[in-house]
């Protein structure tokens, strides 16, 4: 199994898992080598299909608040399945805010890089596996205290394959054969140093593959 998975909890409906991601990390925060750099991957399930059908009704959630895509039928079986579908990924938040709080609390979020998204876009007819926008438009929300100022909002297009770039700049490392490594590091656009900020990009690349 995975290192650092073992602490569980009892989740609050079916289609939750019980492991207990944020206690996880604690742990590993508790035994990693102090004064030394660390990299952790908090991977969450949620949210994830199946969720528990109908749990909106068990958290007690309005309906009508639920907002429809355009896209889709507006009937009270869409709207619980996107209500579900947010419990989820409220859960998947609390673990974050949670992983935030042990690293105050160990002093260490003020030089932390904390980068949370996801690997594609919500799991519904005509998003997850498919080019359309609810596909490849995903959560991406980047965090240095030290060094980049909080509050930020771009509408700047990136992609995952930023992300290791902004690994390697952030730790100061200069990647082997780095003119193979696809991809922009953020870091220009968004920290409180930054000498230039880079040209936005005109498009990004997204593909349908066999998954689908």
């Amino acid at each position: 199994g995975h290192p650092f998975n073992e602490k569980t909890s009892r989740p609050p409906y079916k289609g939750i898992s019980n492991v207990d991601y944020a206690a996880n990390f604690k742990d590993f925060l508790t035994r990693r080598p102090e004064k030394k750099p660390f990299c952790f991957w908090l991977g969450t399930k949620e949210p994830h299909r199946g969720y528990g059908k109908n749990n909106w009704k068990l958290d007690g959630r309005d309906l009508a608040k639920v907002q429809v895509p355009a896209y889709y039928p507006d009937n009270q079986t869409i709207r619980g399945d996107l209500a579900d579908y947010a419990i989820e990924v409220e859960w998947y938040d609390r673990h974050i805010g949670l992983a935030l709080q042990h690293l105050e609390q160990s002093n260490l979020l003020d030089n932390t890089v904390i980068i949370a998204t996801s690997d594609h876009g919500m799991p519904f007819p005509r998003a997850k596996a498919n080019l359309y926008e609810y596909g490849i438009h995903m959560p991406l929300a980047v965090a240095w205290p030290a060094k980049v100022p909080a509050g930020q909002d771009t509408d700047e297009l990136v992609s995952l394959i930023d992300v290791t770039r902004t690994i390697f700049d952030a730790a100061g490392v200069e990647p082997r054969q780095a003119e193979q490594l696809s991809g922009h590091s953020l870091l220009p656009s968004i920290a409180q140093d930054a000498k230039e900020v880079q040209s936005p990009r005109e498009f990004v690349f997204s593909g349908r593959e066999r998954h689908s």
